[in-house]
């Protein structure tokens, strides 16, 4: 497979892979209705980092990573669970979309919890790992530098383009909708990232 061609395989796959009521996707939706756009596309970019870095990961070692992130799987699960249970409740009891962020600390703050959110994902690694070994199987194992490149940056790609278009979802609610409809949307969300948590910790 060329480097082209993986880039935007690698691309279409991180997409796919991210639409789910994940950390950053919710932080994105949030922080765009609060802050605006450009705090929204801060935090997008922040959250799409990691997507670069644990693919290039993945790549370079996924055959030594993959039995330590199954052997821990439980650990790993856990800490994704309890993130997006906590995230979830913040949004179901305390999060309140109406109050704007002071312009004073607009742009301080969204690129760094887009990064740490992101971060705080270790299935990541995982997921990108089992597409190394899938494209393996299939006769088309990535090699070399150029595949490297493509690889992440394609990863990379994919995900912030996803986030750039829930930038643009937020900024079209927060102009249309009510602050009784803003509110029972972020309750709904919260409700789905519990329930998202859950799921996940009982797998």
């Amino acid at each position: 497979m060329g480097a082209v061609l993986l880039f935007l395989f690698t691309a279409a796959t991180s997409f796919v892979g991210s639409l789910q009521a994940g950390l950053v996707n919710m932080a994105v939706l949030a922080r765009t209705i609060q802050a605006g756009k450009q705090e929204g596309r801060r935090v997008a970019l922040g959250g799409a980092i990691p997507e670069l870095l644990y693919a290039g990961v993945a790549f370079c070692s996924a055959t030594l990573i993959d039995p330590f992130l199954h052997e821990h799987a439980l650990l790993t699960r856990c800490l994704g669970a309890g993130f997006l249970i906590g995230l979830g409740a913040y949004f179901l009891f305390r999060f309140d979309p109406t109050i704007r962020i002071p312009d004073a600390t607009v742009g301080k703050g969204g690129f760094w919890m887009g990064l740490m959110l992101g971060s705080l994902n270790p299935q990541l690694i995982l997921f990108w790992c089992g597409v190394i070994f899938a494209l393996a199987a299939s006769g088309r194992q990535p090699d070399g530098p150029a595949d490297l490149i493509a690889f992440s940056t394609g990863a990379f790609s994919g995900a912030l383009a996803l986030l750039l278009l829930l930038v643009a979802l937020g900024d079209n609610i927060q102009r249309r909708a009510t602050p009784e409809v803003l509110r029972m949307i972020f309750r709904a969300m919260g409700l789905i990232l519990v329930v998202a948590g859950v799921i996940l910790l009982l797998r």
